[in-house]
């Protein structure tokens, strides 16, 4: 069984998930597959710092800029349209903030 962290990066917040995800490929549930999903609105950024992780496997959803409040109302529905249920049973996707 796998875990899943998901985060919404968009703008300058792609940079804060990245110190966050150099941290979880190393220190978060060292035992299991780790999937750091992140919603963001530059992609192909968070895709070219992706390979560079040890073991974790990130999965990148493009979106369009969201600033606040609105990527904190919208979290929910955005991983509820992933159809994540599937992938990962109840309790084994959480929201990660770091």
């Amino acid at each position: 069984m796998g875990i899943a962290a998901f985060t919404v990066a968009t703008d300058l917040y792609l940079d804060y998930w990245w110190e966050l995800a150099q941290d979880a490929d190393v220190l978060l549930f060292p035992d299991q597959e780790l999937t750091l999903i992140v919603f963001t609105d530059r992609p192909a950024e968070a895709l070219e710092r992706a390979k560079t992780l040890y073991r974790a496997k990130v999965e990148v959803v493009p979106i369009p800029t969201l600033t606040w409040p609105m990527a904190t109302m919208a979290r929910y529905q955005l991983i509820r349209d992933m159809g994540l249920e599937d992938e990962f049973p109840a309790g084994a996707i959480a929201e990660w903030n770091g």
